[in-house]
């Protein structure tokens, strides 16, 4: 599987997710991106299919640059995967996260509790941790 990933600015990104954009989590809808004020965009394309789309945002400290939310407009950061064969997912998976490694310092984003591929961010030796936020009347 030939699978490439690339930084792509917001406008090609509008045009890569047109076909899908209703089936995007609210953090990765085109029309919320720009809330992050810094941030990149990740696609996984096989050819000219899409194959996976990650927005990532950034905060940056001095010279280190962390993959964190700013600020908590939404509840997660997770890739969007757009296959259900879990060997290709597991693939566009790794590959999505590596590109991630390569591009910052420090990694300290919260995934949507249905991202099925933490094991695939174990093996590359991020440390993982489930929380739940309960609401107390």
């Amino acid at each position: 599987m030939d699978v490439q990933v690339r930084i792509i600015d917001t406008e090609k990104y509008n045009k890569a997710v047109s076909d899908f954009k209703g089936k995007l989590p609210l953090w990765l809808r085109p029309e919320f991106i720009d809330c992050y004020r810094q941030h990149t965009i990740l696609i996984a394309e096989k050819g000219t299919q899409v194959m996976g789309v990650w927005v990532i945002p950034f905060t940056t400290r001095g010279n280190k640059k962390t993959a964190r939310r700013e600020y908590r407009f939404f509840p997660y950061s997770s890739p969007f995967i757009l296959t259900k064969d879990n060997l290709i997912r597991r693939k566009i998976t790794n590959i999505l996260f590596t590109s991630l490694i390569d591009l910052c310092d420090e990694i300290n984003l919260p995934f949507d509790p249905s991202f099925r591929d933490l094991s695939i961010i174990q093996g590359l030796g991020g440390y993982v941790e489930w929380r739940h936020t309960h609401h107390l009347s």
